[in-house]
């Protein structure tokens, strides 16, 4: 079994190294994920992905359904009971 995740975000400040640095730091310090999370930064990304704020979470079982919409920050022990219960 595996878990894949994509960042999709877009810039809210004009220098995009500064928001590059703060999304790295972000998942870093708020959820230890791994640097291999593929970070899509542009307007276009948060529409293809139905992004309506930063972050959103959607999950997404084996069969491609979408089983939880949350447009808001999640606790790393909400996140991973998330994951745990698409991974049964």
């Amino acid at each position: 079994m595996s878990v894949a995740f994509v960042a999709p975000t877009r810039f809210y400040e004009d220098d995009r190294s500064v928001e590059k640095a703060n999304i790295e730091r972000a998942w870093k310090e708020t959820y230890g994920a791994p640097e291999s999370v593929a970070v899509a930064i542009s307007d276009e990304a948060m529409l293809l992905y139905g992004v309506s704020a930063t972050p959103t979470f959607v999950f997404v079982d084996r069969e491609g359904v979408v089983t939880a919409y949350l447009p808001y920050r999640m606790t790393e022990e909400r996140l991973s009971s998330a994951i745990d219960q698409l991974l049964r």
